[in-house]
């Protein structure tokens, strides 16, 4: 493989983990080599390492009797002329040229003369068979789309047969060839990908998406041609020590510290890590140490447009919104769980206005193209946490993180440290803990000597006129603040005094997760504070 065009020395280099994964690859290999048939398919979401993970196999592959073809079907286009000349193009190019190729050399195959032009000069007979049969074909008033794909899925088969080798053919973004279904010539394009594959005994399908539900369907659904046909593995976000690994060859600077918040606010999704190590070294290098200094460069990727996360937000919505029905209305109920948190389907429709089956219709949509997902109590939340945190900043139009005054950049920084604060302090319990649902259930019924009232009113995340947040504001006839204290160490006085402060109400009620000072309680009780624990939160409704 070429150190240029299809994955540099450099990349190479941050390459981390997946080694399980590479494994299984290598095995499946053995398998076709053994004349025994296997084929793989990867799932997982946008920019989660997929692509990269293969374009690393394949870089770093030593086998001389294997020659890969890749095929990306984003770029492929999505009808059936289209990605038969493309597809064309890709084995020409990776069969005669082996990627050594510039990126000029790899485009001059994507037209389909030029590849046939340079499969004729270097005498090759299957690569020449089918561009000429592929010429013909297109010089009809009505060409068959069907014999065109049948042609070009069959190529890799063909010249691995011819060569004496095997094929290893990629297919990036698979879902995709779902809209050549759209065609009435094409029929079920499952149906006929099958019987082209079911023939061939020299080629190993790896194939990988990122469209998770679809994939899923396509191989795990009964009702699929592909069902039972390729073993699925699921590529998601690396551990705490890969996600530190990653970091510190992108920044080595990074303090044991940094690295843990770095891996609290990514999640351990390789794409975030990565964005956020450059930047921080972007940081060091124009400011000198910080102390936030990984918060603060996560915020500038992420809240402000000419971050790199903030642009894989942006295209992650917009592109997945616009696989489902309803743009304007699903784009609604995003920033309601985003600003909101987990919702169930009752509270979703009363903010929607709509009714619980219409409501129903709209979270499947989102949940089908993987931008939420349900959780075991039945609520529905944002399937990415980064995506939510995007969500709530994008309606701010923050452009230039470089030109923001210190006051907005300090707001943001406040602001995903509460946010994050859940996540960290207790993941697997915080959603049964959200304050929302348990005032919302407990009106009318007493908590630890507090009676709850019946509210007109329950606002969650309520800005004040000077810009602090109050995490639940409640009206009736008098008013209640609620605040949440999530962190892993027991509340004090200062934290009382400055929640009182923060607003002026009849009534107050802290939450903590792990409980309160002497001081506190002293404080509390002086000046009528409610204070509760997780243990009240958990009681039933």
């Amino acid at each position: 493989m070429t150190e240029y065009f299809f994955f540099p020395k450099a990349r190479k280099k941050l390459f981390t983990d997946r080694v399980s994964i590479l494994k299984k690859l290598n095995l499946a290999l053995d398998e076709v080599q053994a004349a025994r048939p296997a084929a793989v398919a990867l799932i997982g979401r946008r920019r989660i390492g997929k692509t990269e993970l293969l374009r690393y196999w394949v870089a770093t592959l030593k086998r001389k009797d294997v020659f890969p073809i890749w095929v990306d079907l984003q770029e492929g286009g999505s009808a059936p002329i289209a990605l038969a000349r493309y597809w064309y193009g890709c084995a020409a190019y990776w069969f005669l040229e082996k990627d050594r190729g510039s990126p000029a050399r790899y485009l001059s195959y994507m037209d389909p003369d030029t590849a046939l032009s340079l499969a004729v000069e270097a005498g090759n007979r299957p690569l020449s068979e089918t561009g000429l049969a592929i010429q013909r074909e297109l010089a009809k008033e009505k060409p068959d789309e069907r014999l065109l794909l049948s042609m070009v899925f069959d190529l890799g088969e063909n010249l691995a047969q011819d060569s004496g080798t095997h094929c290893l053919l990629i297919i990036d973004e698979f879902q995709d060839l779902s809209l050549l279904s759209n065609f009435k010539q094409i029929g079920d394009i499952f149906a006929l990908f099958r019987s082209r594959m079911q023939v061939q005994q020299r080629t190993l399908y790896v194939v990988a998406g990122s469209a998770v539900r679809l994939m899923e369907d396509i191989f795990s659904s009964g009702e699929s041609p592909l069902f039972g046909q390729f073993r699925t593995d699921y590529v998601g976000h690396v551990g705490r020590e890969d996600s530190s690994r990653l970091a510190v060859k992108l920044c080595p600077e990074l303090s044991p510290s940094d690295l843990a918040n770095l891996y609290r606010l990514t999640g351990g999704h390789p794409y975030y890590i990565h964005q956020v190590a450059r930047s921080c070294r972007e940081l060091l290098s124009t400011h000198g140490p910080q102390d936030d200094l990984v918060t603060r460069a996560f915020v500038m990727e992420a809240s402000f447009a000419a971050g790199a996360i903030y642009q894989h937000c942006q295209y992650v919505l917009e592109t997945s919104l616009k696989r489902a029905r309803g743009y304007a209305m699903l784009k609604n109920i995003m920033f309601a769980l985003a600003s909101e948190g987990a919702l169930t389907l009752s509270a979703l429709a009363r903010r929607l206005k709509r009714k619980a089956g219409e409501a129903r219709t709209y979270l499947e949509s989102l949940m089908s193209v993987d931008l939420i997902s349900k959780t075991e109590d039945n609520r529905y939340t944002i399937s990415d946490v980064v995506l939510a945190y995007w969500l709530r900043h994008e309606r701010l139009g923050l452009v230039d993180a470089t030109g923001a005054p210190e006051r907005v950049l300090g707001e943001l920084l406040a602001d995903l440290q509460e946010r994050f604060s859940q996540v960290t302090a207790e993941l697997g319990r915080a959603k049964e803990f959200e304050l929302y649902y348990f005032v919302e259930s407990h009106q009318g019924k007493e908590v630890r000597g507090c009676r709850v009232p019946k509210f007109r009113r329950i606002i969650k995340n309520y800005l004040l006129p000077d810009g602090a947040e109050i995490d639940l504001f409640a009206i009736n006839d008098e008013t209640w603040a609620f605040e949440l204290k999530w962190k892993a160490k027991r509340v004090g006085r200062k934290e009382l005094e400055k929640f009182v402060k923060k607003i002026r109400t009849n009534h107050y009620v802290v939450v903590s997760l792990a409980g309160f000072t002497a001081e506190a309680l002293q404080f509390a009780k002086k000046h009528g504070i409610h204070l509760w624990g997780s243990e009240d939160l958990g009681q039933g409704g």
